[in-house]
């Protein structure tokens, strides 16, 4: 085992020893046979021992049972049979069947958890129902999930994905590319202030400190890009200063490139993509005769004529990602970035644990990126990113039904879809029904393409429609046409002479509106200064009209 306290490694050997633990035969006795013992011990007035021994029940179990049935003010006979199965310490709310179907919608769904108070007048699943649940499905476990904003997770469904497969198996149909010349590009910050991982604390503690730079940092952009055979080119850091000396590169990973910013963010622009493109055309050698595909996402930057001028010329296919998907659809995003900011933390806090009373600025990120980079981007773990994504080898199949799951709370019919829109009547009834009653064949369709029950089968299935009673599958209110004054982007394949006239056309109109809009600004200014009196001759004639009165 490996023990790091504050930044010292200490080595020792783990020793395990786990008492065996008996497992606890819960629910051996059959309910039937209960059921009849108790009948004879009430009924035909049997000794509590007679009927133990005869049907093979232990005595205190069976008494227990008598007690519990003597209670009830209702013959034995019309006793259902749950009330003789075995409820144990955990005070089982929900029937076997039930369980099972809540547990297959918490594996499936990965449903929010329920309160766990315990409400006795309303018989309501608490936290004794809680543990004694978890502990009958051992493939359960309580998680911190992870932040998904809700544009995420609409927008990965069936349809969209399914464009992005489609576009690419026509470039692929097309060139019939590589793994070697397959790359996919992105950008992500290095922070001067590092995450802390995990230290040794005493337990109880409420406040466990660990030392940063600052609490607030400066954002160092790194574009990173990767191919499908397991090569990355150097990447190129950006940072958030105008002019860029060599000595910010100390350290930096071989072939490293560095540009100022001139924003404060630090962020990629146009002009310092078209930088990256130039360095990516130096490094992966593509031509008209070799070209290559360049998956990327659908930053403002990657849309300027020039850029795309540049890429058809060098034979550089570029393909963007539907919007809000890359966590699902981009290889870094899948299985890189995630390790370069562990290592890039990790080093930090090595950083900050070995030169007391220093920070890191801007001149110590290409360092520890440099010790960080290689790390992170292997072989395995950029191969396995283009495997999970289904980019390479190409697979459209590779997500499973489930994974769309989160994009049924959208799933709704456009409006531009529907003949004629009827306004719910105001008589007609709730508008919580009415709504609901729009997006009936919507959700059939849903539940049937992720392999959920239709009405139909909630409607039959008893124990399934109780769960949706519980925990309701969120919806989302009816579609409303909007007029955008940004178009909303999809994926498609930039390079092609359709689309980039398109955006070629786009910005010659934004470059005329915006000389339109300097034009009356310059004229407003030219207005107000002929108009602009003079302050002398405004005091003397005040002056002047004080001495008249």
């Amino acid at each position: 085992m490996e023990l790091i306290l504050d930044g010292y490694i200490v080595m020792g050997k783990m020793v395990r020893k786990t008492k065996p633990v008996k497992e606890r035969k819960k629910g051996a006795v059959d309910p039937e046979l209960v059921q009849a013992a108790v009948i004879e011990v009430l009924v035909k007035k049997q000794k509590t021992l007679t009927s133990a021994k005869k049907y093979g029940i232990p005595r205190g179990t069976l008494r227990g049972y008598v007690t519990k049935a003597e209670k009830q003010n209702m013959e034995i006979e019309l006793l259902p049979l749950s009330f003789f199965s075995p409820a144990y310490v955990t005070r089982k709310i929900f029937t076997e069947e039930q369980e099972n179907a809540l547990a297959s919608a918490a594996t499936c769904l990965q449903i929010r958890s329920r309160e766990r108070n315990c409400n006795e007048n309303q018989n309501a699943a608490g936290e004794d129902w809680y543990r004694g649940f978890m502990a009958r499905h051992s493939q359960l476990a309580v998680r911190a999930p992870e932040a998904t904003s809700l544009g995420r997770a609409t927008a990965f469904n069936r349809v969209t994905v399914g464009k992005f497969f489609e576009k690419l198996g026509e470039v692929y149909r097309r060139h019939r590319f590589t793994a070697q010349n397959i790359w996919n590009v992105d950008e992500t910050g290095l922070s001067t202030v590092h995450k802390p991982g995990k230290i040794v604390a005493v337990k109880g503690q409420r406040q466990v400190g660990k030392v940063t730079s600052a609490e607030r940092g400066q954002n160092v952009t790194m574009c990173v890009c990767v191919s499908a055979m397991g090569n990355s080119v150097p990447p190129m850091l950006i940072f958030p200063r105008k002019k860029c000396p060599e000595i910010l590169l100390k350290g930096a990973p071989p072939g490293t490139i560095a540009h100022g910013s001139e924003t404060a963010s630090g962020w990629m622009c146009n002009e310092l993509f078209l930088v990256w493109m130039n360095h990516f055309i130096s490094q992966a050698r593509p031509s008209k005769a070799n070209p290559v595909l360049l998956i990327l996402d659908n930053h403002i930057s990657r849309y300027s004529s020039e850029l795309l001028e540049l890429a058809k010329e060098n034979g550089v296919v570029m393909l963007t990602v539907p919007p809000h998907t890359t966590h699902k659809l981009q290889p870094l995003d899948r299985s890189v970035m995630y390790p370069l900011k562990a290592f890039y933390n990790r080093e930090s806090a090595t950083f900050m644990t070995q030169h007391k009373c220093k920070t890191i600025s801007m001149y110590n990120v290409s360092e520890l990126c440099g010790k960080a980079y290689p790390k992170a981007l292997t072989p395995e773990n950029i191969i396995s990113g283009f495997r999970s994504t289904g980019i390479f080898p190409f697979d459209p199949n590779v997500f499973k039904d489930h994974e769309y799951l989160s994009s049924y709370v959208s799933d709704r019919p456009h409006p531009l879809d529907q003949d004629v829109l009827v306004p719910p009547s105001p008589v007609s009834g709730s508008r919580k029904d009415d709504a609901a009653s729009q997006f009936t064949d919507c959700d059939n369709a849903t539940q049937s393409l992720l392999g959920l029950p239709s009405d139909v089968d909630l409607l039959a299935d008893k124990s399934f429609s109780e769960l949706v009673d519980i925990s309701p599958f969120p919806k989302g209110s009816p579609r409303k046409q909007i007029r955008r004054a940004v178009k909303k982007k999809s994926t498609e394949i930039l390079t092609d002479t359709p689309v980039k006239e398109r955006i070629r056309q786009e910005e010659e109109l934004k470059a005329d509106r915006k000389c339109k809009e300097s034009q009356i600004t310059r004229s407003k200014q030219a207005t107000i200064s002929r108009v602009k009196v003079n302050p002398i001759m405004l005091r003397w004639s005040l002056m002047m009209i004080v001495t008249t009165v």
